[in-house]
């Protein structure tokens, strides 16, 4: 009897244990999902569900995060700090930034300070209810004491007697050596009345108004406050008059803006096509122009389109518009530099979206998600990417978390450069402080992504990765003809399958079960008769998935 020899099969194995993430399905890899949720990068090269959230809250009404040296909310129109209510604000939305210890709001222009809990306005205005004394005085608010007040300059006078001319304007004072006149060249006016002084300091910039031509018009307009107390302000100046009784006002203003940060101790903002900075270490002026290093400083630029965002990167300031990036370089208003570079900038709706991780500055463009060293790179581009628009941004643990409006929140590993669906939650505010996020949802619940707070833990959290389209059919006369999937976690899990129905998956479920502690489990599935397969790897709870591997056999191989 003669047996037929069989030829010996010839296997190849290929073992995916490293899952690089989301893909578009046209662009997508073996090792790679079109579809997921509640998926990270925590554990790669492991593709695993993300850590549970914490409930720390809810509201009645929507709340906005902001991140100080402790947790900042606006909620109900009031700002609580250290959950203690402190102001009143106006609806809508706010931006928030912190200079010198302090927090600053707009658009409402108020200023809190944590060391002494006040809550002031940076502008400021006061309008006199009764009679106002306007004087020559020192720098210091002395008085002077006016003792001729005539077009003629008096014939006899005694040494420190003064002398208002009227002809000029000009106050002179007696000196006895000389046995003349002489001009002072630093004459001031001081407005007294009660209350006056109590919003205002040395050195702001004010607005004048109300003093009647006759008694010195040139006195209307800016000044710089020289001197400051309870009931009287000085600025340079001269009467022509030594006292006046009139209704006035005076009042410090500050430049309405879209967008503010603070940049070398001042507070930098943007209005269309103008730039404004405060004077320095003080958010409260912006209309001291000295000549000296510590002004305010403003300028108009070019940009074709209005500006989208400040931020503070690399010791420069960028002001984005969509589609170019203005630089200021410098260190006070004589030697600010302005560069312009044609880029991706940030996209209108979404200055929330920017976000500084280790070298590099991310952001929601019109284009797509950016990376912004030296120039903007695209970093989505085979993603299939959800509407960006109006995105909210921050750091946790290295990685860029990004919260759309409709798609919840997707992860992008830096250090990998592969993206995750972390989770289908609506957010309407998030913030990072001190290695945790704070999270809003459009529930007013407040998440904490740690316990370090307390709260409620997430529990039986839904999870799902589906992959591409594997094509079963190999170059060379090969073919896969078997998968294996190993998966570990708590609580239950399935893998559906769908094959040859690339457009339309018809899944039809292959195992359910539950995991088993410390225990892998792995799933074999036959794919010998078809063209290609796609999986959805789903389950609740937590899981990671750890390898899928390819049988490969050369056909007419037994």
């Amino acid at each position: 009897m003669f047996l037929k020899r069989i030829k010996q099969t010839k296997q190849q194995i290929l073992n995916i244990s490293t899952f690089n993430g989301l893909a578009h399905p046209i662009k997508a890899k073996n090792n790679q999902f079109v579809q997921s949720l509640n998926m990270s990068p925590h554990n790669y090269p492991a593709l695993s569900t993300r850590p549970p959230l914490y409930k720390i809250a809810s509201h009645a009404t929507a709340t906005q995060l902001f991140a100080h040296d402790a947790l900042i909310e606006i909620r109900d129109n009031s700002l609580y700090y250290k959950n203690a209510a402190l102001a009143t604000l106006s609806p809508g939305k706010k931006q928030i930034v912190s200079m010198g210890g302090n927090i600053i709001i707009f658009p409402d222009k108020l200023i809190y300070s944590p060391q002494n809990h006040s809550v002031t306005q940076l502008e400021a205005q006061f309008i006199s209810q009764g009679s106002v004394s306007l004087s020559l005085a020192q720098e210091d608010g002395t008085i002077y004491q006016i003792n001729y007040v005539d077009h003629i300059q008096p014939t006899t006078a005694l040494p420190g007697e003064t002398w208002l001319n009227l002809n000029t304007n000009t106050l002179h004072q007696y000196d006895g050596q000389a046995q003349e006149f002489v001009e002072l060249t630093s004459v001031f006016v001081a407005l007294s009345v009660q209350g006056i002084g109590v919003q205002f300091k040395v050195g702001d910039a004010v607005q004048v108004s109300g003093i009647e031509e006759q008694q010195g018009e040139s006195l209307n307009g800016s000044r710089i406050l020289c001197h400051v107390s309870e009931n009287t302000i000085v600025f340079n100046g001269i009467l022509n008059s030594p006292r006046y009784h009139t209704t006035i006002t005076v009042s410090r203003t500050l430049p309405d803006m879209d967008n503010i940060c603070v940049w070398n101790n001042r507070l930098w903002g943007s209005k269309g096509h103008e730039v404004f900075a405060s004077k320095l270490g003080d958010p409260c002026n912006f209309y001291v122009f000295n000549g000296i290093s510590t002004d305010s400083f403003a300028m108009t630029l070019d940009n074709k389109q209005p500006f989208t965002a400040l931020h503070v990167f690399d010791d420069e300031l960028l002001l984005f518009c969509e589609d170019e990036i203005f630089k200021i370089s410098g260190n006070r208003p004589a030697n600010y530099r302005v560069s312009r570079n044609i880029a991706l900038g940030v996209e209108r709706n979404s200055p929330q979206s920017l976000c500084q991780i280790g070298n590099s500055l991310y952001y929601v463009s019109s284009q797509g998600v950016c990376s912004y060293r030296h120039s903007a790179e695209l970093v989505d581009t085979y993603l299939n990417s959800p509407d960006w628009r109006g995105a909210i941004a921050f750091a946790l643990g290295g990685n860029l978390m990004l919260c759309t409006k409709n798609d919840g929140i997707y992860v992008y590993s830096t250090e990998y450069r592969n993206w995750y669906r972390w989770s289908d939650i609506t957010v309407l505010s998030a913030i990072a402080i001190n290695g945790r996020a704070y999270i809003v949802d459009d529930e007013n619940n407040i998440y904490c992504t740690d316990n370090s707070n307390g709260g409620i833990e997430e529990t039986n959290l839904p999870w799902f990765a589906e992959t591409a389209d594997i094509a079963l059919r190999l170059p060379d006369n090969r073919f896969i003809d078997r998968l294996e999937l190993n998966i570990k976690g708590q609580g239950s899990y399935g893998v559906d399958i769908s094959f040859d129905t690339i457009d339309n998956p018809e899944w039809k479920t292959i195992r359910e079960g539950n995991f088993s502690e410390n225990i892998n489990t792995r799933i074999a599935i036959n794919t010998k008769n078809f063209h290609h397969v796609r999986l959805k790897i789903r389950g609740i709870g937590s899981a990671t998935i750890l390898s899928l591997i390819l049988y490969i056999r050369n056909r007419g191989d037994l």
